[in-house]
């Protein structure tokens, strides 16, 4: 069986304008140089997030990541996801030919405003998406006139 080699910059540009060393360049980087480089490799996890009336939820999208592999924690005023992806074993002798798939360790941040009850967040793992629930505090501001001096 053939394989076509990989070459991202063929997507982009039209072949006829930009001189082929340019794509024989960009196949050895991709191709001949990816098993150096695929250690190294970190990806960010993409997230929905909506609100309704009484919470902001977080879709946290993480296909092939097991639930034990990812941590949710609050550092401050900071919600911090965590975790690592990897579909490989260290004794996987095959050869990869080409590897779209992400892996390595990723993390996303975000900032809780004071509209948030940080004692009530809710996560579940549920078919390769983190759901995370955000229960709203209410805001029990007062009307309060301030007298000047």
């Amino acid at each position: 069986m053939k394989f076509l080699k990989l070459n991202p910059a063929r997507e982009f540009f039209i072949e006829n304008s930009v001189p082929s060393q340019f794509f024989n360049t960009v196949d050895n980087i991709f191709n001949h140089n990816l098993g150096k480089f695929e250690r190294d490799v970190h990806f960010t996890p993409r997230v929905d997030i909506t609100e309704d009336e009484h919470n902001f939820t977080l879709h946290v999208q993480l296909p092939g990541v097991k639930k034990e592999n990812v941590n949710v924690e609050i550092v401050k005023n900071t919600l911090v996801i965590s975790g690592e992806r990897s579909f490989r074993k260290e004794n996987d002798t095959r050869k990869f030919h080409t590897i779209e798939s992400f892996e390595g360790k990723f993390k996303r941040s975000f900032h809780l405003s004071e509209s948030i009850d940080k004692n009530q967040i809710d996560a579940k793992m549920e078919d390769g998406i983190l759901t995370i629930e955000l229960k709203k505090v209410e805001n029990k501001v007062e009307k309060m006139a301030v007298a000047i001096k």
